[in-house]
């Protein structure tokens, strides 16, 4: 019996507006990296004058790829956007500028799997500082966010961190996805 048959497809939706060689450099380690799920990539180029997502219309090397493009309706509306293009079961949204370990969607995707979890969220770290690493986010007092530290096993988590998260594709519609009320900041 062939098993990615049987498992769920996932829907990596990254949200990119100017984000250099970035976004191919996270679409090469999205493909690259191993997982035993099925998975489509949807790149939402949010207006990109930078010739950042071009590299999917001059060269479809993969048709995992899909790529939606608008004029400027900000990271919110481009993450709603791509979710009504997917087709997963279970939606991750990426920032456009990460790396991925063997293994990453499908440890993410457990807790959401066995149901102990609606969303989750990684370790997250940069690149200059990989021994920095947050997970997940909290509130204070004062309603600040503050980066969780270390934990042995999954655990409830107040923030859900924007630049990598999971979620099933039912509990985000549900929820109405991100709030379509933010407008993109002007530049004065």
């Amino acid at each position: 019996m062939n098993t990615e048959r049987t498992r769920p497809m996932v829907s990596l939706i990254i949200p990119a507006k100017n984000e250099g060689n970035h976004v191919r450099a996270t679409i090469e380690s999205a493909l690259q990296a191993q997982t035993v799920y099925p998975f489509e990539i949807i790149l939402v180029d949010d207006g990109s004058s930078d010739g950042c997502c071009q590299f999917i219309a001059t060269n479809p090397s993969d048709d995992r790829l899909k790529r939606v493009r608008t004029e400027g309706i900000g990271a919110a509306n481009a993450r709603n956007l791509g979710a009504m293009h997917s087709i997963g079961s279970d939606l991750i949204f990426c920032d456009a500028h990460l790396i991925f370990e063997d293994f990453w969607m499908d440890r993410l995707l457990e807790p959401i799997r066995q149901r102990q979890a609606d969303g989750t969220t990684p370790g997250i770290a940069s690149t200059d500082a990989p021994d920095i690493v947050g997970y997940g986010q909290t509130l204070d007092q004062r309603l600040s966010v503050k980066w969780n530290g270390w934990q042995p096993a999954p655990f409830p988590c107040a923030v859900l961190s924007g630049g990598c998260f999971a979620v099933s594709r039912n509990v985000f519609f549900d929820i109405g996805g991100f709030d379509d009320g933010f407008k993109m900041p002007i530049v004065f």
